[in-house]
């Protein structure tokens, strides 16, 4: 018996296929990272529990420690930004040579990875502290609330990063480069990712951060989650960003 590949007869049908396969190439060959995650957490490792991922070398001690860490920051998220939404994906590699196969790079501790169903969460054995893991679940959750596409070409990199700095106290570069008075870009300068990492991306989190804790710290300020939830609704960060400590303070008059 030869078996025939039956292509539907409508035309949008036909279509929407030929859109859907193509985005499914394009997903799996500009982010290979992303298609070892969704590997990994079909298969290649063991799902651990809560959404981890890990090889079947780790050990159950390690992974006890994690979870704390975990859930602390989990607490240091909900005290930002409210009860959480996201549901992220966590891999954890047993090692930074194969972080590196997730797209994590030497340097780093860990990485985030956003695609429209889900967030992968990356943790080198480096990373599975409450620092890198707050702020990488920060981003998780500025995905889940605006959603896909706006938080990939709506949101400026800065507020991304600095927003996440917030929760994340690992501030020796930072403390270093505010000491030694070195100058700090602009935000206007950081809205993509390649702007972000285009110079000493120190001082891309250095300036980044303070932006967002000086915001932050504005009298009347409504809190990162309403300013989130006002995004989400209007859409329009440029517009919102300004406008916000007006907008809140003219709500409680």
């Amino acid at each position: 018996m030869v078996w025939k590949l039956r292509l539907p007869k409508s035309r949008s049908m036909r279509i929407s296929i030929a859109l859907g396969t193509l985005a499914c190439v394009f997903l799996f060959v500009s982010q290979r990272h992303v298609a070892a995650c969704m590997v990994a957490s079909h298969g290649g490792y063991t799902s651990v529990g809560d959404g981890f991922f890990a090889a079947e070398s780790e050990q159950e001690a390690d992974l006890v420690r994690v979870r704390a860490q975990w859930s602390s920051a989990r607490a240091r998220v909900v005290e930002l930004l409210g009860p959480l939404e996201s549901e992220p994906i966590v891999v954890l590699p047993p090692s930074k040579k194969t972080a590196a196969r997730f797209g994590v790079p030497e340097v780093a501790p860990g990485g985030s990875y956003s695609v429209p169903w889900v967030t992968y969460i990356v943790l080198a054995p480096d990373g599975r502290n409450v620092d890198v893991m707050a702020h990488e679940l920060v981003h998780a959750e500025l995905a889940a609330r605006l959603g896909y596409v706006q938080y990939q070409l709506a949101l400026p990199t800065w507020f991304d990063e600095g927003l996440a700095m917030q929760v994340d106290l690992r501030d020796e570069k930072i403390a270093r480069v505010i000491r030694e008075g070195v100058p700090l870009p602009p935000v206007s300068e950081l809205i993509t990712v390649r702007d972000f990492h285009r110079g000493e991306v120190a001082l891309s989190y250095a300036a980044s951060q303070l932006e967002v804790a000086a915001w932050l710290s504005r009298p009347g300020h409504p809190g990162a989650r309403r300013f989130v939830d006002a995004l989400a609704a209007r859409g329009d960060f440029a517009a919102v960003y300004p406008q916000v400590d007006s907008d809140f303070r003219a709500d409680h008059r």
